[in-house]
């Protein structure tokens, strides 16, 4: 079994020899005798838990905790500080910058070697934690894409029948025509007919073909995902009303007017591109499914929420939604109308990008059996960026 290993970073040959006579038969033990050295060390050699102490000759061991916090190799390491010092104010220091735990000079024998082996069980059940969530996550995306490619088998299906259907029927009445001007019996009459029968399924095909096209663009809409796009920060109004004025053309068709509500000046950090297809989808929804009748309203309220996530309220005014129709279009492959039909994939590709790229949550509510609301929540991103999209 391998063990756990502690990196030791003291500047007093004393505290050392103490700390791996006591600790050296159960852990892997790194040493360093200043901040330097161990900042090298866990950059290159990750411990699975450090022990600082307070006061070294170079880097005072507050700052060496802040600079292991703020990167991304070693926040996660649990960190105990060592000190003699005695002032609570010194442990409030240590604990808010992310330390879990003191030990107090002279060591106490008993007391580091439980507080120690404390810390690492809690840290391995953390990441035992972590990795079943991944796990969970990973089982949640396979299952989701498995439902998809089911859609668009099903979806698909139908136009590339229906083009099948009519190829053959085309085929069979050439054939019967080809037979009539053989036995020089082909009439004016039954030209006629042939004509207007292939004329029609050929409407039927560039009917259906043109449906296996727009499928096939939502697919690529849910699949365009540029994993290569870095957080940014956004001004959401400006955002917003961006996306509004590219889909400008949809909504006048439907005499629908979108308006936004939230500060003007409001910033975000997410993924730019995918936020503006998050809003493309949520218009382009409305403008296909709910304006049945004119004029149509949308409204968009965004801001921030009591645990600094964004949040946004998509509402519109069109013929409204039972409360949980949106996700069961989603998971079914029994469509109750054309429409729905058209709308399955589109409606996969918001709750997909939302969960998936945008790391948020998305709710459908009907709104009094007319129109529909999502709610929106993004997280928060504790990084800052001088970019604003």
């Amino acid at each position: 079994m391998t063990k756990d290993s502690i990196l030791i970073v003291d500047d007093q040959r004393f505290n050392i020899e103490v700390l791996s006579n006591l600790l050296d038969s159960d852990y892997d033990l790194g040493i360093a005798m200043d901040g330097a050295t161990a900042l090298r060390l866990v950059k290159n050699y990750p411990p699975d838990l450090i022990l600082l102490d307070v006061n070294l000759p170079d880097i005072n061991g507050y700052e060496i905790c802040r600079q292991l916090k703020a990167d991304p190799v070693s926040a996660n390491i649990p960190l105990i500080f060592l000190t003699g010092l005695s002032d609570e104010t010194d442990e409030v220091t240590g604990l808010n910058l992310g330390a879990v735990d003191y030990i107090a000079k002279p060591f106490s024998p008993a007391l580091v070697k439980a507080r120690i082996a404390n810390v690492l069980k809690l840290s391995h059940s953390a990441r035992e934690i972590s990795l079943q969530q991944e796990r969970m996550a990973q089982q949640e995306k396979m299952v989701s894409l498995g439902m998809l490619m089911a859609s668009i088998a099903h979806e698909l299906n139908t136009p590339i029948g229906n083009v099948v259907l009519a190829n053959s029927f085309m085929l069979e009445q050439m054939r019967d025509v080809d037979n009539h001007i053989e036995e020089g019996s082909l009439s004016l009459e039954r030209f006629k007919k042939f004509s207007l029968e292939v004329g029609q399924s050929l409407q039927l095909v560039q009917r259906n073909v043109g449906r296996a096209v727009d499928l096939i663009n939502s697919i690529k809409k849910i699949f365009n995902d540029d994993k290569e796009e870095v957080l940014s920060t956004v001004v959401v109004h400006k955002k917003v009303e961006e996306v509004i004025l590219l889909n400008s053309a949809g909504l006048q068709g439907r005499s629908c007017v979108a308006t936004v509500f939230g500060p003007q000046e409001l910033k975000f950090r997410t993924y730019s591109k995918a936020f503006e297809q998050m809003i493309a989808l949520l218009l382009e929804f409305s403008i296909k499914q709910t304006f049945q009748t004119l004029p149509g309203q949308i409204s968009i309220r965004f801001g921030f929420n009591e645990t600094g996530e964004l949040f946004l309220e998509y509402e519109d005014n069109g013929m409204g939604t039972v409360e949980d129709r949106v996700p069961l279009l989603i998971e079914s492959s029994v469509y109750s109308s054309d429409l729905e039909h058209s709308l399955s994939l589109e409606i996969f590709g918001l709750y997909s990008l939302v969960k998936n790229r945008l790391k948020g949550s998305i709710q459908s509510y009907s709104v009094n059996e007319r129109g529909i609301k999502y709610l929106v929540t993004l997280p928060f991103d504790s990084d800052s960026d001088d970019s604003s999209a």
